[in-house]
């Protein structure tokens, strides 16, 4: 169990440095050294983000791919125990020097958790949304965006502990930015062909789509504001729902022009707050809807 564990750390951190590179590893060792003191000095706050790295490490495991490979020995799950709790070493040290028991079995737990999951666990995984648009769970399983929910909500926990208003808008905006991922793909051309929703009836039911799946995004987050009592921000999480079908407007107005699309867009929400670019909303409805019946009866 040693040799493996020894050859899986050997090869992670050869990935980083070239063989008998002392100088870059005395660079990283200082870097570590340096960035634990900082830590140290700052502890009252870095202990708030010390759980994040947990993430980093279920990253690491879902994306592996010597999992099948490990599996035969019986103790694989102690060997990526140990690895992971390697790598997390300096966060370790500054729990254990001070004090911090909890977080330091809770940490230590975490990690031997995460070991349980893997790819195909990922994968196995149903996500809720409605298929009309499939890019919604395509966009999730490719992008891992589940992982950034949890994020958002302890954002939006340190915006509320240090008092600091503009952490809820940036969980916000990223928000906006996972649901306009999927409206930015683009379904193959038979697809479209082959609806029976025609025209306005295809466009209503993707808009459907939208406010449907988005839902599964914007209730935890919503929880999470309604917890902290920050009722004012409930108030802008609906009109986060305006991003994605507008994006989704410019994606049909620009089918076959993407980059004109993502610029439009762009510029679109750039200069939303001087509200004249809401003006063409109707005219992007209706140039979608010609554009769909075209691209139907080619």
């Amino acid at each position: 169990m040693l040799k493996i564990l020894k050859y899986l750390i050997t090869i992670r951190f050869r990935k980083l440095f070239a063989k008998d590179d002392n100088l870059a590893i005395a660079l990283f060792v200082l870097a570590i050294a340096v960035s634990m003191y900082l830590f140290q000095v700052k502890l009252h706050q870095f202990i708030n983000y010390a759980m994040l790295f947990l993430l980093q490490i279920l990253s690491l495991q879902i994306n592996r791919k010597d999992i099948e490979l490990l599996s035969l020995n019986t103790n694989f799950r102690l060997i990526l125990f140990f690895e992971y709790t390697i790598l997390s070493l300096p966060i370790l040290i500054l729990l254990i020097l001070n004090f911090k028991w909890i977080c330091f079995l809770g940490f230590l737990i975490s990690i031997f958790a995460l070991t349980f999951i893997n790819k195909s666990t990922a994968k196995a995984f149903r996500y809720p949304f409605k298929m009309f648009d499939p890019f919604w769970t395509i966009s999730f399983r490719k992008y891992k965006l589940f992982l950034v929910i949890p994020v958002l909500g302890f954002l939006a926990y340190m915006g509320f502990k240090n008092q600091n208003p503009n952490l809820y808008y940036a969980a916000l905006l990223v928000v906006g930015v996972i649901l306009c991922v999927s409206s930015s793909e683009r379904e193959k051309l038979h697809f479209v062909k082959a609806s029976s929703f025609i025209g306005k009836d295809y466009l209503r039911q993707q808009i459907k789509t939208i406010a449907y799946n988005s839902a599964f995004v914007l209730i935890p987050i919503s929880i999470v504001f309604l917890i902290l009592k920050q009722f004012q921000i409930l108030f802008f999480i609906p009109l986060l729902l305006f991003f994605p079908i507008i994006n989704l407007l410019f994606k049909y107005t620009f089918f076959e022009r993407k980059i004109v699309h993502n610029i439009f867009f762009a510029l679109f929400v750039g200069n939303m707050i001087y509200g004249f670019p809401l003006l063409f909303i109707p005219l992007l409805y209706i140039k979608s809807v010609k554009n769909l019946k075209i691209i139907q009866n080619a």
